[in-house]
């Protein structure tokens, strides 16, 4: 069952829950930190969701690789929240007629 609800379920989760959540605390003005703790959870969940369907049984196994794990999560977030925080500042330094 836990297998099914992973398999089938994870994506609309991500996609329309998390995003879903993300766009309405923009919406309302909440603070940011909603945003990061929201980010959080996805992480949480994306773990949770690996550990109960992974890719290959095996891969579940310990390999010592839990640190590389959470350092790669966090070095892909950190670029992707970045990344996001440099589009208004990019929009309020070039114009149309700088490109």
């Amino acid at each position: 069952m836990l297998k099914s609800v992973v398999r089938y379920g994870y994506v609309p989760f991500m996609l329309l829950g998390v995003n879903g959540a993300a766009i309405a605390l923009a919406a309302s003005g909440a603070s940011k930190l909603w945003l990061i703790g929201l980010l959080l959870t996805a992480i949480g969940c994306s773990f949770a969701a690996e550990r109960a369907l992974p890719y290959e049984a095996e891969w579940n196994g310990p390999a010592g690789d839990g640190g590389r794990d959470v350092a790669h999560a966090g070095v892909n977030e950190s670029l992707l929240l970045i990344s996001v925080g440099a589009i208004p500042v990019l929009a309020a330094t070039v114009t149309v007629a700088d490109v």
